[in-house]
């Protein structure tokens, strides 16, 4: 039993009207069987329609060290740079984990602590709710994570963005029978990431990120990895360009 949206942990911020509308209104017609894509395509209970073509990308850019120090960066936009020449116009939404921030505090729903601290502290960024996240999520047409091979999972920030992400009703919703459906537009995620040592059958931040891309309807993952690069006697170079190509 579903119950109030209001009280659903999925649900980041009740308390903003425009959220709590929307949210309630895809998942009323989720629970009917009828859901309707972002293009208006009716989608009973069978597999979910999608549109054609592909004119949004989301990259979720979760490389910490930034330009010139991030070889998962690096292979990012390579990717990113030939798929434009193979799509002309495709448009790409970025999606910065922490840009130039050297404290972050995170207050989701607390809007009194929200209040206090934002804009307080120059050296410290307070990130409260924000429906950009689930927004680009449900609506691109492919997305593209970039994160790094830190502690057999990937950094912090990520899994922050993913919980931000799954908002029920908006990315995710249920059926009356209980059967989960994912409500993103999306087809296919591209895991992007590099590693100084082998990945062999631990890359645990990618199996995450392809359970939860299950969860939100977007059915074909695939992991792009540079591996390898810090072991004494391999050609780093040569590693990321065969990656690259």
């Amino acid at each position: 039993n579903i119950g109030d949206l209001r009280d659903s942990p999925g649900i980041i911020s009740w308390e903003n009207g425009k959220v709590y509308e929307k949210a309630r209104e895809r998942q009323s017609v989720v629970d009917a069987g009828t859901e309707k894509g972002h293009n208006g395509e009716k989608m009973g209970r069978g597999p979910r329609k999608r549109r054609t073509g592909m004119k949004q990308v989301l990259w979720i850019n979760s490389c910490m060290r930034g330009a010139g120090q991030s070889r998962t960066l690096e292979l990012c936009r390579t990717f990113l740079e030939e798929l434009r020449v193979r799509r002309p116009g495709l448009k790409v939404a970025e999606l910065d984990a922490l840009p130039g921030v050297h404290t972050t505090i995170i207050t989701g729903n607390n809007r009194k602590l929200y209040d206090r601290l934002a804009g307080k502290y120059a050296h410290i960024e307070v990130l409260g709710f924000t429906d950009r996240v689930y927004d680009y999520m449900a609506r691109a047409d492919l997305v593209v994570v970039g994160a790094p091979y830190w502690d057999l999972g990937f950094p912090a920030a990520l899994k922050v963005y993913l919980e931000w992400a799954c908002t029920l009703g908006i990315t995710f919703g249920y059926t009356q029978a209980g059967e989960q459906r994912g409500l993103c537009r999306a087809e296919r995620l591209i895991y992007i990431t590099t590693a100084g040592g082998p990945l062999e059958d631990r890359n645990f931040g990618y199996e995450y990120v392809r359970g939860v891309a299950g969860m939100l309807g977007i059915i074909n993952t695939h992991c792009v990895a540079a591996q390898g690069l810090d072991i004494r006697g391999n050609d780093p170079e040569a590693i990321l360009r065969e990656a690259q190509e």
